[in-house]
């Protein structure tokens, strides 16, 4: 079952990556918000996030890059982080300007998985933008996830629960 698995998800992240909701890749800004939240990990730590970050990954961009998803293809052989299953790194603030975005940095179950921001940061991260650290470690806080589909979708975010 997993031999079929393997084609069908590349052939629907191929889909994404036409279409630019998705890559094999970070983009710039997004490693330099790793990097920013890693800070806070002791050396160790920061040495296994760099060893994921050489995995074979996808990462998937949408509703306007507010929410970012990094999937492994083979999570099994990767090596996890020892923190609690779903751990928030840090809350970053950019700015460029006038303009400033909240971004959430998380993972899940030991693996680098997601940047929730709280509007687009096509605008912030254009040029060249300062990160401030709003707070380092945590849970991850799925009210952004939240708030991002009702504005969106307009739907109850409270329905799912």
């Amino acid at each position: 079952m997993a031999s079929c698995k393997l084609p069908l998800t590349l052939a629907i992240d191929l889909v994404g990556v036409a279409s630019r909701d998705g890559s094999w890749r970070l983009r710039p800004y997004e490693q330099r918000l790793f990097d920013v939240a890693a800070q806070s990990l002791d050396d160790e730590y920061e040495a296994i996030l760099a060893r994921q970050f050489r995995r074979w990954f996808h990462i998937q961009r949408i509703l306007d890059d507010r929410m970012n998803d990094i999937y492994f293809y083979f999570p099994e052989r990767v090596e996890k982080l020892d923190l609690p299953p779903d751990y928030r790194l840090a809350m970053l603030r950019l700015k460029n300007g006038r303009r400033r975005v909240d971004v959430s940095v998380e993972t899940y179950e030991g693996l680098v998985r997601a940047l929730r921001f709280s509007r687009p940061p096509k605008l912030v991260v254009s040029g060249d933008f300062a990160i401030s650290v709003l707070a380092r470690g945590g849970r991850n806080d799925d009210r952004m996830a939240r708030a991002i589909v009702f504005e969106e979708h307009g739907d109850d975010p409270d329905l799912d629960r």
